[in-house]
């Protein structure tokens, strides 16, 4: 569900100074889609995990890191990578800091919709936000 009220606020005060005001909807909407804006981040998904793996760092790990990154990967719902939680510390002790699987994983682009929380951002919410939000 889209944030009317929240999608409205970043067209009309602009923050990132992209000319949202003045955009058509479908501009604006591809602005909001965009992914590039940098976040570190927390919840992953196992997709996630695999689309960051370096596969070199990946073969070179014993059986014991090997099967805590493969339990991971076979997670269905999202986790949390942040400092103290197991999966953290599961994934720092199989990769060492600095290396290019951390690095993957903890920073990504993201879009300003997803940074915003607004929800799956469609041409006719742009309209709706302008007239109701």
């Amino acid at each position: 569900m889209v944030d009317y009220k929240k999608l409205r606020s970043e067209i009309e005060d602009d923050p990132l100074r992209r000319g949202d005001n003045g955009m058509e909807d479908r501009a604006i909407t591809d602005s909001l889609h965009a992914e590039d804006r940098e976040r570190t981040t927390y919840l992953v998904t196992a997709g996630q995990l695999l689309n960051s793996l370096d596969i070199t760092e990946y073969d070179a790990l014993d059986s014991v890191d090997k099967a805590k990154v493969n339990v991971l990967l076979s997670m269905a719902e999202a986790f949390d990578i942040g400092a103290g939680t197991n999966a953290r510390g599961w994934l720092d002790d199989a990769f060492t800091p600095g290396s290019t699987t951390i690095a993957n994983l903890t920073a990504s682009k993201i879009s300003r919709q997803e940074e915003l929380g607004l929800g799956n951002v469609l041409v006719g919410h742009i309209a709706d936000a302008r007239r109701f939000g």
